[in-house]
């Protein structure tokens, strides 16, 4: 499957790695939501999905078009 197919209606993506042999329990958060200060944000957040998770400042971006090479990178 190709990134540009999940375009239409995208909302967020949610990667996992999980692999009990060698302690990973990982996690990948990357969503475009609405924002009180321009069209949209792309939030990121990332971690252990049974412990410590860290989210990252969201990036503001006045449409989704412009956001889009960020989110599909």
């Amino acid at each position: 499957m190709d990134i540009d197919d999940l375009r239409t209606g995208f909302t967020y993506v949610l990667l996992e790695r999980v692999n009990p042999e060698k302690n990973e329990n990982r996690f990948y958060y990357l969503a475009w939501q609405q924002s009180l200060f321009a069209e949209g944000a792309i939030v990121r957040s990332y971690g252990r999905k049974d412990g410590q998770r860290r989210t990252l400042t969201p990036l503001p971006y006045p449409s989704f078009d412009e956001a889009w090479p960020l989110i599909r990178k």
